[in-house]
Formats: C-alpha cells, structure tokens, sequence
C-alpha cells in the first residue's frame, strides 16, 4: 500500500503569510511534479489554528479545511474519502473548555481501568465540535467518527486504528499529562483481531505515546504488543522524526506551515516495499535527504525478511521426528508418540502466577500467542508433552517452532537445518515478517548454572519482532535463577497443577487401550 501522510495543516488562509501560502500552493503541485500516487491519504490532525481562528464560523473554516484536504487527494489520484483518513488533533477541540472540570476528570482517572464515567466522556466528546464539522463535510453519511472516542476502518486488507489523544489536551501543559481512555482501545483491538485477524495494523493519532502519562503509556504499549502494529503514525511536535519502538516503526511529521522552529514536511510511504520518504520545505519542496538515508540504512539493517517455504518443509520433518520419538525417554522399548497421540493427550490444569486470571489448555494459545510468557512446572509435570502437543496438533500454519534450550549451546554443525533455522530466528540473526512462536524447552537444562548468559539470551529476545517465546522451565530452576531481567519480560507464568488421581487413572486407562494392553488399565483404582 502506498500513503501520504500530513500532518498539523493548521489551515488559516486570512493569517497564513507569504511563505505559508506558498508552500500549501506548491505542494499539490510538487506532488505531481515527483510522480507520487498513492492508494491512501493520512493525516494526522489540527486542520485549523484555533487560537487564530477565533470568532470564525466553524463551518467556514471547516469547509476551506476539507477543500484543501480534497486538493491534495485529487493531486495524488485519491477521489474518493474512502481513501482519506483523519483523526482529530488539540486544535480540533474547544480551546475555552472548563480546565477545573478537566483537572477533575483527569485526577479520577484510572490507567489500570482505561475508561471515562459516561458524563464525563460526553462533556469531553462535545468538546470535538469543530472536527466533527469536517468529518461531515468530508464524509457525509459515511462519517465513521460519529459519536466515536477511537474508531477504525479496514481498508484494502490494511487496518487502520484512529486514535483521539487530544481527548484530554486541553491546554500546552497537558503534553505529558495525556489519557486517551485506554479500554476503548483495547475493546476496538479485541474486535480487530476477531474480525481481521491476518492483516496489518497502521495506528493514526496526534500524539506520540511519550505526550501519555507515564500509567497510560506503560498500559498502551502493553496493549499494542499483543497486535501486528506496521506503524504508528503521528504530528503535533512539528518536527520530523522516527524510531523503532515495541516492535514498530513510528513516524512523526512535520505541519505544512512555515512558522518559527517547525518543520515543513510530508511523507510518501510504501508498505509492501517498507519504503519510507519525506520531503521538506527549504524554500521549495524537496527530498529530507538526511532523514531518508538514516531511515533507509535502519530498515536496510532491520527489515525482516519472509521466510521462505523450505522452513514449513523442515517443521514438518521435525514433527515427523517427534512423533517417532520415544515417550518416556527413560523407559526402554517405550512407545512413540505417534503410536498414542494425540489421544493419550490429557489437558493439564493451569494456574495464572503473574496475571492471576483464568487459564486452560483450550484458551492458552488465543491468551497468549502473541507474548513471552513461561510454563511452570516440578520435573516430570507435562511440560514437554504440553508443548510438544503445541507444535505437533496445534500448528495447521506451521507458524509455532518447537526447541530444545540445549541447543542454543550447541555448535551449529551438530544441530539440523531446522534446529539452525529456529536458533537463528531466537537470536536475532535471521527474521520474520510472520508472527512465529518459539516453544523453546528445558530453559533448566541448557543453562544450570550460567545466570549472566540467561540475561543475556531473555535481552536477546526481548530485542525480538514478530518472535515470541514460551519457556519450558523446572520451577525449582526458574525461582532459583529469576532476575529482573526475566521478571519485566514475560507476561505471565502459567503453572502446572499436580495431577489428580482420577486424571493419572484416565491416563492409565487411555494408555492401555492404546497400546492394547488392558491388563495395564485393569489395576484396582487409585485411592485418595
């Protein structure tokens, strides 16, 4: 996908100035002049200068606004607003709103629960008049913004995630103060992930989430990490810049008006190639040149490659070795689990350590797919046989790995291309557009006593994108060896409960039935 992203038009034409004027005249032009088409128009808030502007008609300068906007759409072959996409920025809401009330609403306001008391989010969204004026000239009937504290749109196999973060900027001292009402946040990628599970995320807002709280930062970037986030997409400081963060390229634009200290720019982007262009103003429009070789020289060292089919053929084969692979290691003449799987399988009672929530074998992977987290448990407790069972019947996409911990320190000459081909993606020297987990086993066993080289592979994940890890861990081992390290990693500890002793009889009797050995399960049953 191809966009162009603007952001902070601060439209005002009657106080504009020579040179402002000029480069919002030129800049439809340029765009043609550089040949840049795009399938998407972003822009990322603050169509008008509020302070400016007051004592305007709102609808006066929401309709130069929007014809603007339709300009430069038309310049680059967008004619339709499907295709235009805007969220609302500080200079979009009410500047003369109550401070006290707003200090109120601010002091009661949880990071931990993310929401807004229904009176206080109506006084908040009300105050949204002038933007919500643009979206029905922009729109019309299709305005997805009504009413609407966040929203989001899938566009072309692309999700696009419009954030409000001017809900609480109410003065220039709220930067750093911000609360967006981080629940709705959540509850709109919930529903993203049920719907258009597959495709990739662009996050539109005003604001860089370093303008949040430090609570409601903390609690967006721990929402965010469980989703595909291509891009966040942002304006207000007027400056240009970027920076990988949570596993994510963020781009802040400049405004496209020329004032003292600001950078006038936009940005030509495109996804499929992971492409990114700006240009500024420097008495024309031209290529940011330095910017666009230092983004170009981090991409050319991080873009993750796809990788190729031949690692499905290599999963395969390793699920062929483990399914012939005896079942109890330590008893000779043992079956294989291909001769009693999955039907032998019996689904382990799990606790939540961490997160204290409940948690089963059936909702593991829907919880946790997308994080580090650890599986817990004394020696002989099923760990093993959990995760292999992940990654030999739970795998339809082949895009959950299984490892042995021990191999991480093992020459690679003695491992196999899979085992290889999995140590390299763990490590950080090859890489994935696709979301693949990592059941990496016996965490206990490759590193007995070796604390600083734990910290450093859990550093070396913790670097990771699109690879997420859970550890097969001994719980004796994990207490013994836990850092902060490992601790700020992983998102929780799930527990193996101790088998009951109707559970270890249905194993019995299933094993028996299996292998055609009644007389096995024909044992008096155990008593309590």
């Amino acid at each position: 996908m191809k966009f162009l992203h603007l952001s902070d038009l601060h439209f005002s034409p009657e106080t504009d100035g020579r040179t402002t004027r000029k480069l919002r005249q030129t800049l439809p032009e340029k765009l043609k002049e550089y040949h840049i088409q795009a399938d998407e128009l972003l822009i990322t808030g603050d169509y008008r200068h509020a302070l400016l502007q007051k004592g305007m008609s709102l609808d006066e300068v929401a309709e130069s606004s929007v014809n603007y906007i339709r300009k430069v759409a038309s310049a680059i072959g967008i004619v339709s607003p499907e295709h235009i996409h805007i969220i609302p920025g500080n200079h979009d809401r009410e500047r003369d709103s109550d401070a006290t009330r707003s200090k109120k609403i601010r002091a009661a306001y949880s990071s931990d629960n993310g929401t807004f008391p229904p009176d206080d989010f109506l006084y908040l969204r009300a105050q949204f008049t002038f933007f919500d004026t643009v979206c029905e000239k922009l729109y019309g009937s299709d305005n997805f913004w009504k009413n609407a504290l966040h929203t989001y749109r899938c566009v072309d196999s692309t999700v696009f995630l419009y954030l409000n973060t001017a809900i609480m900027h109410n003065q220039d001292k709220d930067r750093g103060n911000l609360v967006i009402g981080n629940d709705k946040l959540d509850l709109l990628l919930e529903d993203i992930k049920d719907k258009y599970p597959d495709f990739p995320l662009i996050i539109l807002a005003h604001h860089s989430p370093d303008m949040f709280t430090k609570h409601e930062k903390e609690a967006v970037e721990e929402i965010l990490r469980s989703y595909p986030v291509k891009l966040y997409l942002c304006g207000d400081s007027h400056e240009v810049w970027w920076r990988q963060v949570n596993g994510y390229l963020e781009i802040t634009m400049g405004c496209i008006k020329h004032t003292k200290g600001t950078e006038a720019a936009f940005l030509f982007g495109d996804t499929k190639a992971n492409v990114y262009t700006a240009f500024h103003w420097a008495k024309a429009w031209e290529p940011f040149e330095y910017f666009n070789n230092e983004l170009a020289n981090h991409l050319k060292k991080s873009t993750p490659i796809l990788l190729s089919s031949s690692l499905q053929k290599m999963a395969e084969e390793e699920q062929r070795r483990i399914q012939n692979d005896v079942l109890l290691p330590w008893m000779k003449g043992s079956v294989s689990y291909r001769a009693v799987f999955p039907k032998l399988f019996i689904e382990p009672e799990l606790a939540s350590i961490k997160l204290r929530w409940p948690v089963s074998y059936k909702n593991l992977l829907e919880k946790y797919r997308q994080q580090h987290i650890i599986i817990l448990g004394e020696a002989g407790a099923g760990k093993t046989t959990l995760l292999r069972t992940l990654f030999l019947y739970q795998n339809s996409d082949y895009q959950i790995l299984y490892l042995r911990a021990s191999c991480l320190n093992s020459a690679p000459e003695h491992l196999s291309n899979y085992e290889n081909m999995v140590r390299s993606l763990l490590l950080g020297t090859e890489k994935t557009e696709e979301s693949k987990l990592i059941l990496l086993d016996g965490i206990d066993e490759a590193y007995i006593q070796d604390t600083a080289a734990l910290d450093d592979l859990i550093k070396k994940i913790q670097a990771l994108t699109n690879v997420f890890v859970w550890f097969g861990w001994r719980a004796e081992h994990y207490y013994k060896r836990e850092t902060m390290v490992t601790r700020h990693l992983v998102t929780d500890i799930i527990a193996l409960q101790p088998w009951s002793t109707d559970l270890a009889q249905t194993y019995i009797t299933i094993y028996a039935e299996q292998v055609r050995q009644k007389q096995i399960g024909a044992v008096k049953k155990w008593s309590d």
